[in-house]
């Protein structure tokens, strides 16, 4: 199925990235579920609804299009989003390797001219470009690739913040359940954008990538 794509545990390494969340822990900006519940609806919607989203949707369309060069220029314009040096790197770091699994999974020859594209440095394989092409192969549409991009972000999210605070799965949960039917307004929203002027902003997210490196304890890589 392609949802395992969207599973924090495939082998493409996401478990190991908080996305900041770590230093707004360690800095008390987020420390129980209500605080968790405003910084995760804060995170969808500035930046991954009007960024990562709409990619996943344009590249799902090049994806069905065959045309990597079309998913290229969107994938440049999503990391061109990002002001963090920390999110733009766990963005491809984790984006390569979704897309070397999936095109030896999927035995796709799209994907794998993909991949090579990507290890030439002809594109930079950002998570949730790689993400929408992927599902665009295995069949879904522009507004599932967006949704399936906002739920993978949030369970993400969520899943580090058990790790991180004390938070139980029944509350982050509830948390996945709020937000479902919002995840898939902003879905639909983000695949009719125009990918080529999306832009999101969330400055503090920004900050707490930035300051991740300089943590003398760590438990995530970003």
């Amino acid at each position: 199925m392609a949802a395992r794509y969207a599973d924090s545990a495939y082998p493409a390494g996401g478990f190991a990235h908080s996305w900041g969340l770590e230093t707004a822990c360690t800095l008390g900006h987020v420390t129980d579920a209500r605080s968790l519940a405003r910084a995760a609806a804060a995170m969808l919607r500035h930046q991954v609804a009007p960024t990562d989203a709409v990619a996943a949707a344009a590249c799902c369309r090049a994806a069905v299009d065959m045309d990597w060069e079309r998913f290229a220029v969107v994938d440049v314009r999503l990391g061109a989003t990002r002001a963090a040096r920390e999110s733009r790197a766990a963005s491809t770091r984790t984006g390569r390797r979704l897309l070397e699994t999936a095109a030896r999974a999927e035995h796709d020859s799209w994907l794998a001219t993909l991949w090579e594209q990507a290890r030439a440095g002809r594109t930079p394989g950002n998570h949730a470009a790689v993400l929408g092409a992927v599902l665009g192969r295995r069949g879904l549409t522009p507004p599932h690739a967006a949704a399936v991009t906002l739920w993978t972000a949030l369970n993400g999210y969520l899943s580090a913040a058990t790790r991180l605070i004390p938070v139980t799965h029944d509350e982050t949960q509830r948390i996945q359940s709020e937000f479902l039917a919002w995840c898939a307004d902003l879905a639909v929203g983000a695949a009719a954008r125009d990918p080529l002027v999306m832009a999101g902003s969330l400055p503090v997210a920004e900050i707490w990538s930035m300051l991740h490196e300089t943590a003398h304890a760590r438990l995530f890589a970003s």
